[in-house]
């Protein structure tokens, strides 16, 4: 059962980490290549399914030179390892939550 709860609980957290990353990734990267960053920043955060962010990649990137080609997102790294963690935590849950009904019915 312990296993449950520390696999919801780094569910959770990875998941809320990924959004705040997700959030300044968004909020640096449309600084540079939008005029309005919070605008955009509120639609891949609230649009649900990732939804927004595909909307933000498709329509909000308007502004593209070869200066901003050479800026990096120091969000992106960070970012990238969230989602991992995530993913790897849901996958944790997913199996405690199959494995827990044999464990406590064997016993």
């Amino acid at each position: 059962m312990h296993l449950l709860w520390i696999s919801v609980g780094l569910l959770v957290l990875s998941i809320i980490a990924l959004f705040v990353m997700l959030g300044c990734w968004t909020y640096t990267d449309a600084k540079i290549r939008s005029d309005k960053p919070e605008l955009w920043t509120l639609i891949v955060l609230l649009v649900p399914n990732f939804i927004g962010l595909i909307i933000y990649l498709l329509l909000g990137r308007t502004k593209n030179s070869d200066e901003q080609q050479t800026v990096r997102n120091k969000f992106f790294v960070p970012l990238i390892v969230f989602a991992i963690l995530a993913l790897l935590s849901f996958l944790a849950t997913m199996t405690a939550s199959m494995l827990l009904p044999a464990l406590l019915y064997n016993h």
